[in-house]
């Protein structure tokens, strides 16, 4: 497996696991008492994550 195909991975999965929190602030706004704070707060960094690694992505191809 190259560089590419390695932050490729790391950018599904870490997809995944942003779509995993979309579920989860859903279905915590279903709550009577909903507590979104911790929830978004993983939602963003996860995003961030993401946008950090596509650009090292994008980086890397360059040089190449």
């Amino acid at each position: 497996m190259n560089l590419i195909d390695t932050i490729d991975y790391f950018i599904q999965d870490t997809d995944y696991d942003l779509q995993c929190y979309e579920w989860d602030i859903r279905e915590e706004t279903n709550q009577e008492n909903p507590n979104l704070d911790w929830y978004c707060e993983q939602y963003d960094l996860c995003k961030q994550r993401i946008e950090d690694l596509q650009q090292i992505k994008s980086i890397i191809e360059a040089q190449q």
